[in-house]
């Protein structure tokens, strides 16, 4: 088995290398942590740089779903700042590659394009414990009754989006994971 990395795998690993040893001093990570705030910079240049676009597919307006790539630029982020990696994770894995398996066409034609420029950060409300979904129970087309509680949501305060995966069908014999 070849382990090495493609070109392009390769070209984004010192792409993201170079961007983080000029954006993310160790200055400037101190004064973050102080406020307690990361900067929506950071995230606009991730973005500008064609970073949170990596887990959208094309069709969405998305570089085209490059798991291991977007694992490097978490890894490299991570190394010097962990909550902008954290950031980008939720941004890029939550809402790009979750909402594209799960999500209703709507929800992708919506919100792909949008987390694909780096101007929507979805976060996941579910139980850290194990991700237990919620029941789902419907009347009409398009409600829920959902039973059951979030006690926790990574970015809530910054998200422009929640994702709430949940089982549809309780009971039946076909239990289908929708995003809601």
């Amino acid at each position: 088995m070849d382990f090495k990395l493609s070109r392009e795998n390769n070209m984004i690993k010192e792409a993201i290398r170079d961007w983080v040893a000029k954006e993310c001093t160790r200055e400037q990570i101190s004064e973050w942590d102080e406020a307690d705030q990361i900067p929506g910079t950071l995230t606009k240049k991730l973005a500008e740089l064609g970073f949170s676009g990596m887990t959208v597919s094309e069709e969405y307006g998305g570089e085209g779903k490059n798991i291991l790539a977007t694992c490097m630029v978490i890894e490299h982020l991570a190394v010097l700042y962990a909550p902008l990696a954290r950031l980008f994770a939720a941004q890029t894995l939550l809402g790009g590659l979750i909402l594209e398996m799960f999500g209703s066409v709507e929800q992708k034609s919506k919100l792909l394009p949008a987390a694909a420029d780096g101007k929507c950060l979805v976060a996941l409300a579910a139980d850290p414990e194990g991700l237990q979904l919620p029941r789902a129970g419907s009347g009409a087309e398009n409600e829920f009754l959902l039973n059951g509680d979030v006690p926790f949501v990574t970015h809530a305060r910054q998200a422009d989006y929640l994702l709430l995966p949940a089982l549809r069908g309780a009971g039946d014999d076909e239990e289908k994971t929708e995003i809601v």
